[in-house]
């Protein structure tokens, strides 16, 4: 059991280190590549949608 819960923190703390961006940088790059692809994208739907995820 200790050995699980050893392995989930050295995970999340990997996850954190290793993360490419914040949340709100994410959300910036995947409208802006939204966009590109002329999918139409603005901030509020975008942070709506984070939201209920």
């Amino acid at each position: 059991m200790l050995v699980m819960l050893g392995g989930a923190v050295v995970g999340a703390a990997a996850a954190l280190l290793l993360a490419p961006c914040t949340g709100k940088e994410m959300r910036k790059h995947v409208c802006h590549m939204m966009k590109k692809k002329g999918i139409p994208c603005c901030k509020e739907e975008l942070e709506q949608f984070v939201e209920d995820a």
